[in-house]
């Protein structure tokens, strides 16, 4: 009797497994300059931060010795110290909602939006910067590497005929364990110039 009343739930479920198998596509803007998403996540038995530049994919990986709030923060900071005061994007979980955090984030004017917690989908680039994390420290381990190295090589691939997220965040190609020509790491800017400035 239920199924002749609602003949329609069946694929009212369909659509709802369907909207939630896909991410969230934020169109990327000028708007959007600044926005870093962020997460944490356990690695080998320690708290990671995890922040991803939204529109160059570049990664900061920060171990945490604690989940207190004073060391997120200080960790916080140095991330903004190099990068900039973030428009921040987070699952707004308990490491985000203490008032501490909150006081920081006025202070600092750092602006934040909360995806639904329980709906990873919603946050998706930084979910699948978690798992490539994830998995690049098996391949580290696996291989005797460094995780951080493989995290390099990473950050220094072009992707889909665009420069690495390393060139486009730094405005240069990074040195790395490769050979490569003085000329090949020169910055997109005038270097003579600004040696003269300074």
């Amino acid at each position: 009797m239920l199924r002749n009343m609602c003949p329609n739930v069946k694929s009212a479920r369909n659509i709802k497994e369907k909207t939630r198998r896909k991410f969230l596509s934020i169109q990327k803007s000028q708007a959007d300059l600044g926005k870093k998403l962020s997460d944490f996540f356990c690695l080998k038995g320690k708290e990671h931060l995890l922040m991803i530049d939204y529109l160059t994919k570049y990664d900061e990986l920060k171990p945490l010795n604690t989940v207190q709030q004073h060391n997120l923060i200080t960790v916080m900071k140095s991330i903004y110290a190099t990068h900039g005061i973030p428009k921040l994007v987070s699952d707004g979980g308990p490491p985000y909602s203490s008032n501490l955090m909150m006081n920081f984030r006025r202070e600092w004017g750092i602006k934040h939006h909360v995806t639904p917690q329980h709906f990873p989908s919603a946050n998706g680039q930084i979910e699948r910067a978690v798992q490539t994390v994830k998995n690049s420290r098996t391949k580290a381990a696996e291989e005797g590497k460094d995780l951080y190295v493989l995290l390099l090589d990473y950050m220094i691939q072009p992707a889909k005929n665009m420069p690495s997220p390393a060139e486009l965040l730094m405005g240069r190609k990074l040195r790395t364990f490769l050979p490569s020509h003085p000329g090949q790491l020169k910055p997109t800017f005038d270097v003579e110039r600004a040696r003269e400035a300074l």
